[in-house]
C-alpha cells in the first residue's frame, strides 16, 4: 500500500510540474503573433471499468478501482488549478452500446469522445502488471507526431 501511495503522489507531483511548466512557457511566449492564448482540455481517461477488471493486484484490488481513484483525484486537483478537465468515466461502467460488442465499442466510444475536443491532451491511468519483479516504476506513452 505504501508503495501505491508512493507512486500516486509521484504522478501528481509530476503532472503538477509538467503543468507549471506549461503555464511558464505560456508566459515567455505570449507576445508571439498569432498566439492562441486558449488552454487544451485535459482529458483524464480511468482505464478498464464494468466487467474488465484490468489487472488484479495481491491484495485482491481491481485495477479499474485503483485508475479511477487516481483520475477523480487528478480530475479535483487539476480543476482546482483551474484547468478544463474531463473525465472519460466517473464511475464503475464502460462507455459501450448494448448492441455493439463490448471492447471494442468501448474503445471506440472513449476515442471518439476525447477527439471531440480540440485541442486537448489525454492522461490515461493504468496500473501494469509485470511478472519481472525488477521491473517497476512509471510508464509514459506519448505519439511522436506530437
Amino acid at each position: 500500500m505504501k508503495k501505491l501511495l508512493i507512486v500516486f503522489i509521484c504522478s501528481i507531483l509530476a503532472f503538477a510540474g509538467a503543468f507549471y511548466l506549461c503555464d511558464k512557457a505560456d508566459e515567455s511566449i505570449s507576445y508571439v503573433v498569432g498566439y492562441n492564448h486558449s488552454r487544451p482540455v485535459i482529458v483524464i481517461d480511468a482505464g478498464h471499468g464494468g466487467v474488465d477488471v484490468g489487472t488484479v493486484g495481491i491484495d485482491g484490488c481491481a485495477e479499474k478501482e485503483i485508475n479511477l481513484s487516481i483520475a477523480l483525484d487528478l480530475y479535483d486537483f487539476l480543476s482546482v488549478c483551474g484547468y478544463d478537465c474531463k473525465l472519460t468515466r466517473a464511475g464503475d461502467y464502460e462507455v459501450f452500446a448494448d448492441n455493439e460488442e463490448r471492447t471494442k465499442s468501448d474503445l471506440y466510444n472513449r476515442m471518439d469522445y476525447i477527439n471531440s475536443f480540440s485541442p486537448c491532451v489525454l492522461i490515461s491511468v493504468h496500473q501494469n502488471h509485470f511478472e519481472n519483479e525488477s521491473e517497476h516504476g512509471t510508464q509514459i506513452w506519448y505519439s511522436p507526431n506530437d
